[in-house]
């Protein structure tokens, strides 16, 4: 069954540009990745250091997979270190 992963994380405009190049990579990674379907970044109105990515995956396994992944792992931990702050993830089931 088809997932939506909801990607949330606080971003400062002085942390914004090293935490990018991250970002990019982790994306790269998830474009490589087994199951990867989509992905789609958006920034709040309400507040532009509030940051939403969705990412759709084939099934949760998949999804797990990637959070599992050695260098994914390791390039979430870089990006949490700059932000001084955990990431959170919801997973959401297609209907």
């Amino acid at each position: 069954m088809a997932v939506k992963i909801l990607i949330s994380r606080y971003i400062s405009k002085e942390q914004e540009p090293v935490v990018r190049p991250f970002l990019k990579q982790l994306r790269r990674l998830a474009l490589s990745n087994k199951g990867y379907i989509s992905g789609e970044s958006l920034i709040s109105g309400d507040n532009l250091e509030e940051n939403l990515i969705i990412s759709s995956w084939e099934s949760l396994d998949d999804w797990e997979g990637f959070m599992e992944d050695k260098e994914s792992k390791e390039v979430r931990y870089k990006i949490d270190q700059v932000l001084a702050r955990e990431t959170v993830y919801k997973i959401y089931y297609m209907r």
